[in-house]
């Protein structure tokens, strides 16, 4: 038997365990549902123990944290590669319920698609591979992989990974490993296989300009003292060129370039830019950095985006007045290998800059998250893609996605490169009311994992 007649053999089986796991309501950001998250951190130790695991344990975060997961499964060769796999299994809240066709905590087939909070982001991706590993080893007759796989699956996705980081120093050799999976984020087409190798950072803060003590009549002193808003406007107004660059300073400085390579191979995915401007709230046109595509910028260009401003009367009516203060908040998409915080001090050093005399300036700054970065060309990618490809039966591309996530922590504390595997969709509606996943994907995903640690056991020494 072959890993996909397995995998379709022991299908139902995989199904009806991932609908028990989807029913927890597992939402890391409610209080109210932490218990369950502990409930749902349990379920999938005991799964995962019972598919053979020799190690299977719930881990705890912090004394106010919520639980993360840890399993194992050592190589016959005390010498293969060692493998491990991240993902999470907490979700985001499912307000409004209203819109949801179905309770989002009962999982309910329909027409090939499994809805649930969680069915895509990220419990069906984790879970496929548990049925990927026993059909890799029903193929082989082998009790022990051809690689040691570990898991480490967290509690926090959804609220920010607060304790991630901390955990992962706290176990870091238990944790060890030559490579990581990650399995959480999506690729362009059920019939455009791709792999994400990269993931943008963010960088956030907020201004305030504060001028007189207090609102003063426009007629009094219009045009005779500073106004707050006026200058915001200006600040926020430099924040590009002519051309959409960036203009803090050094904020390029860092940024590693597309290969030629990269951007061939971006090029070749199908991307219809009417139909993409249509899903981005019927834009009207594009826009953004020259001599940049649309891919290439949402992907792997660095932005600045202004998210709110207000300040002075937005009441009804006019008020004549010089406001005593201005506020905005921006944000900033970061790519390998720019560092949130040399941003911040950037720009901080800007927002002084341009702030007029007989204003105040007050930047405060909100917690970043670094980018990542998986080379297409490294050993570990390159396994991963043979994988897929065995898998599909066809060429996989390349993407990056705009989101964030603690990947960059786990490359950087455990000294390893990335590679990410996943069968999600953009149309899986992750975050949103109906969240769905096509379980003909899974089930290739499960098959994809199978042949993973075969081509990963074949890289070997090339992976370190």
């Amino acid at each position: 038997m072959d890993a996909r007649a397995h995998i379709n053999t022991h299908a139902r089986e995989f199904i009806d365990d991932l609908k028990q796991w989807l029913a927890i309501p597992s939402i890391s950001a409610d209080p109210e549902h932490h218990s369950d998250v502990r409930r749902s951190a349990e379920w999938l130790a005991a799964h995962l123990s019972n598919q053979g695991f020799p190690v299977a344990e719930v881990w705890e975060t912090a004394p106010d944290g919520l639980p993360a997961v840890f399993a194992e499964w050592p190589a016959a060769d005390p010498a293969a590669a060692t493998v491990l796999v991240y993902g999470h299994h907490d979700v985001q809240p499912v307000e409004p319920l209203e819109e949801w066709d179905s309770p989002p905590f009962e999982p309910a087939e329909r027409d090939g698609l499994l809805l649930a909070r969680g069915a895509s982001d990220d419990k069906g991706q984790v879970l496929f591979h548990s049925l990927g590993i026993k059909a890799a080893l029903a193929v082989s007759r082998a009790e022990q992989p051809p690689v040691t796989i570990k898991l480490i699956v967290e509690g926090e996705e959804e609220s920010g990974s607060e304790h991630f980081a901390s955990l992962l120093r706290q176990h870091r050799d238990r944790l060890a490993c030559d490579v990581i999976v990650v399995s959480d984020t999506s690729m362009w087409a059920p019939d455009v296989p791709s792999m994400c190798t990269g993931m943008r950072g963010l960088a956030s803060a907020e201004v305030t300009l504060t001028g007189p003590v207090r609102d003063l009549h426009s007629g009094s002193f219009g045009g005779g003292v500073p106004n707050p808003l006026h200058a915001m406007a200006a600040l926020l107004a430099g924040l590009h060129d002519d051309a959409g660059r960036v203009t803090l300073p050094r904020f390029y400085n860092s940024v590693l370039p597309l290969s030629e390579e990269e951007r061939e191979l971006f090029a070749r995915l199908p991307f219809d830019e009417q139909d993409w401007l249509t899903e981005a709230g019927q834009s009207g046109a594009v826009y953004g950095e020259k001599g940049f595509t649309t891919l290439e910028r949402i992907w792997a260009r660095p932005t600045a985006e202004v998210n709110g401003m207000w300040g002075g009367h937005t009441g009804p009516g006019g008020k004549t007045i010089i406001p005593a203060a201005a506020h905005a908040k921006v944000s900033f998409r970061l790519v390998a290998d720019q560092d949130p915080q040399d941003i911040l001090t950037s720009f901080s050093e800007y927002v002084r800059l341009a702030t007029p005399d007989g204003l105040a300036a007050t930047v405060t700054v909100q917690p970043a998250v670094r980018p990542s970065h998986s080379p297409i060309t490294s050993p570990a990618v390159r396994a991963g893609r043979r994988a897929m490809e065995r898998a599909f039966g066809r060429e996989v591309l390349f993407t990056k996605e705009g989101g964030s996530g603690p990947e960059a922590d786990l490359a950087e504390i455990l000294a390893a490169p990335l590679v990410f595997i996943a069968i999600g969709l953009d149309s899986d509606r992750a975050h949103a009311p109906n969240e769905r996943v096509d379980l003909s994907l899974l089930l290739r995903g499960a098959e994809v994992s199978a042949y993973l640690w075969e081509e990963l056991a074949t890289a070997g020494s090339d992976l370190t």
